[in-house]
């Protein structure tokens, strides 16, 4: 479960093409792997899973104006306790992907 505190990587695998993207409409191109996008860094609360794609997903709990290294693991920088409350979820915005174990809690712990 995520945690209060400095970013943390959750790895996502998805060779199997069952997360997210557009349908493959080629699964036949080649060529060279390439780095994510300039427009791909920073941080953002919406990300392209693509079929055969490991998508990283890096949480961090904390407000978006606190500099990364500005705050501890367990250190509550907001303003109310995030731990409290129904939690949150990460889901896909393909609809039939809701039946699919796409919409997922994600509550943070201490």
């Amino acid at each position: 479960m995520p945690g209060y505190g400095p970013p943390r990587a959750y790895p996502t695998p998805n060779a199997d093409g069952a997360l997210g993207g557009n349908p493959a409409f080629s699964p036949f191109l080649t060529g060279p792997v390439l780095p994510p996008d300039p427009n791909e860094a920073g941080w953002k609360d919406t990300v392209n899973a693509n079929p055969g794609q490991v998508t990283r997903l890096i949480t961090r709990w904390a407000p978006g104006t606190t500099e990364v290294a500005a705050v501890a693991p367990g250190e509550n920088r907001y303003p109310f306790d995030p731990v409290e409350g129904p939690g949150y979820v990460w889901h896909c915005h393909i609809i039939d992907h809701e039946d699919n174990e796409m919409m997922r809690p994600d509550a943070p712990t201490r």
